[in-house]
C-alpha cells in the first residue's frame, strides 16, 4: 500500500501494514530524503514473508530532485548504478530489449523478470517453474516474440 511518510500517523503505518501482511510503499510524498529513508527502513523492518519496501509513482506529487534538497527520490536510488527505475513497457518488451540490445544472457533476463520480483514481494508459489508453484508460462520464438501463454495451468491465446 502506498503512503506519504510525512503525513500524520505515518510513522507507525509500515508496522501496521506488516502486521496484516501488506507491503509498504512510499509515494505521492513531499517528504525530505531523511524521512523517505526512514520510512523505507521501517517498511523493510515490518515487511512480512521477507518482502522489501517499494517506492511507487516516483515524481508524482514529489518535489523534483535537487542537489541541495534531494527529497524522496534520492531515497529511491537503486543499490547498483545510482539510477531510478520506471517505465511503461511490458515485461516481455523489457526482457527482449535486455537480451537483444543490452546483451544480457537470456537466463539472467528471465530471472530478473520472474523470480526476483516474486522474491521482492515475498509471493509464494510464483516466479519459478517448480512443482507446487503456479503453472504460469510465456512461450516465445527465437526473436522473443510472444507465441503462447499458460496462466495457472490454462493455455491462453498469445501472439503479437
Amino acid at each position: 500500500m502506498t503512503f506519504a511518510p510525512e503525513r500524520p500517523g505515518a510513522a507507525g503505518f509500515p508496522a501496521l501494514l506488516g502486521s496484516h501482511n501488506i507491503l509498504a510503499a512510499i509515494g505521492h510524498t513531499d517528504c525530505d530524503a531523511e524521512t523517505a529513508s526512514g520510512a523505507l527502513r521501517a517498511g523493510l523492518d515490518a515487511a512480512s514473508r521477507g518482502g522489501r519496501p517499494l517506492v511507487t509513482h516516483v515524481f508524482n506529487g514529489m518535489a523534483p530532485l535537487h542537489h541541495r534538497a534531494p527529497g524522496p527520490v534520492s531515497a529511491a536510488r537503486l543499490a547498483a548504478g545510482n539510477s531510478i527505475a520506471g517505465g511503461v513497457a511490458t515485461m516481455l518488451d523489457v526482457v527482449r530489449w535486455r537480451v537483444q540490445s543490452a546483451g544480457v544472457p537470456l537466463l539472467d533476463a528471465v530471472t530478473a523478470a520472474s523470480s526476483t520480483p516474486s522474491q521482492t514481494l515475498a509471493l509464494a508459489g510464483i516466479g519459478r517453474l517448480q512443482a507446487g508453484h503456479a503453472a504460469d508460462v510465456v512461450v516465445v520464438d527465437d526473436d522473443l516474440a510472444l507465441q503462447a501463454v499458460m496462466r495457472r495451468g490454462v493455455w491462453r491465446s498469445g501472439g503479437t
